[in-house]
């Protein structure tokens, strides 16, 4: 077997997983449905509590993919995070309901401990979009008037459509402060974190390119379906409608397959900047160059190779490096006015705050050849 085919079948393995659980979880669904409702409460409830394998299995593989990407050192890192322990939130909110209806044999109580997780998930989820949004292109888009028109007023529809479904006219019981908190915190916390994913993908849209572009857009749509399921939910059990193993279960099913997949694409996103097939050296001639045009020519070609990672988030990042100013970012023409390689160094750490330790050594790898030009002295630190 050739290399390609052992890196795709080394990479893929994850993928066909989750596909083949959520594939299994649909026909016994579709299955459960041909019969009539009467005569499967049973093993609804067992259905039921099956699907969160889809959570549990993208919650624990997250948890690996987040630290590839550096961790909480990272944004990226640190948003997969949040993600997946919001997927693992999730699944401790299921596992609750479970145990009333099997050992307790009663409907599940209101509040309940189980709201620790689903309400703790919404909180990951929002820690997780908003980190992601920063990681994004989001703090210059909304420095302009369209963009604080949209970051405001987003948010504000989103709010006022989950007020009027869910808490118009809505009677407090101030006997159950507990029960009041979660009926305003779940639809006001599931709009905020589908407000910010939203706001992540309007921004970013024209910058997110590269080997990140599917894969954060993938789990900005994952968030988005994951509100669909909660109010949906919301919905169902203020009309008196839902039911166990109903549609809005299997929505949830399809939003934690959905958020597993986002996050198995990003540690197949991972080994593939890592391989050899992004960060082969340039051996190209290197020409005679002075060391102004040797340092310039290593700067451009660090931000070459990280657009091809993230697309224009590369040169956006770049442009916030003081004492770097790009002329001409299709012709790839700079200039400096501070020591190159002190703006080497900010430029390198830039990109590691937002994608950890790999973009250090995708930019060694873009410029080694480059590098090996320079006297010893004339290294920069984040280049040794």
């Amino acid at each position: 077997m050739d290399q390609d085919n052992k890196f795709l079948n080394k990479n893929t393995a994850p993928t066909i997983a989750v596909i083949f659980l959520f594939v299994i979880i649909s026909i016994w669904y579709f299955y459960l449905h041909t019969i009539d409702l009467s005569l499967t409460e049973r093993m609804r409830q067992i259905w039921g509590s099956a699907y969160q394998v889809l959570a549990i299995f993208g919650g624990i593989f997250g948890l690996f993919v987040s630290k590839k990407w550096s961790g909480r050192k990272s944004l990226l890192g640190r948003a997969i995070l949040y993600f997946s322990i919001g997927l693992l939130l999730q699944s401790f909110g299921q596992s609750v309901s479970s145990y009333y209806n099997f050992f307790q044999n009663q409907a599940i109580p209101y509040p309940s401990f189980g709201d620790i997780g689903f309400f703790g998930s919404i909180f990951a989820y929002i820690a997780g979009a908003y980190t992601l949004m920063k990681a994004t292109s989001f703090a210059s888009s909304v420095k302009s008037i369209k963009g604080k028109s949209v970051a405001i007023i987003l948010p504000l529809i989103i709010l006022v459509a989950s007020y009027f479904f869910f808490l118009q006219g809505y009677e407090f019981d101030w006997s159950n402060k507990l029960k009041i908190f979660l009926d305003f915190g779940y639809p006001f916390g599931q709009a905020i974190y589908v407000s910010v994913a939203i706001l992540a993908l309007f921004f970013s849209r024209n910058s997110l390119g590269g080997f990140l572009r599917k894969p954060i857009i993938f789990i900005i749509i994952a968030l988005v379906f994951q509100y669909i399921s909660d109010f949906t939910f919301l919905y169902q059990a203020n009309a008196g409608t839902w039911y166990v193993g109903g549609m809005n279960d299997f929505l949830y099913a399809i939003s934690y397959f959905l958020m597993a997949l986002a996050l198995i694409n990003l540690g197949t996103v991972f080994k593939k900047i890592s391989s050899d097939d992004l960060s082969s050296v340039n051996n190209a001639e290197v020409g005679v160059l002075n060391l102004n045009e040797l340092f310039n020519k290593i700067i451009v070609e660090i931000i070459y190779r990280q657009e091809r990672v993230a697309g224009q988030i590369a040169w956006e990042t770049a442009m916030k490096v003081s004492g770097l100013h790009v002329l001409d970012q299709k012709k790839g023409t700079i200039t400096l006015n501070e020591d190159p390689k002190k703006v080497i160094d900010s430029l390198i750490n830039n990109y590691k705050s937002i994608f950890g330790e790999l973009a250090v050594s995708v930019s060694k790898e873009a410029v080694r050849h480059l590098v090996a030009e320079l006297p010893n002295n004339e290294i920069p630190v984040s280049l040794k």
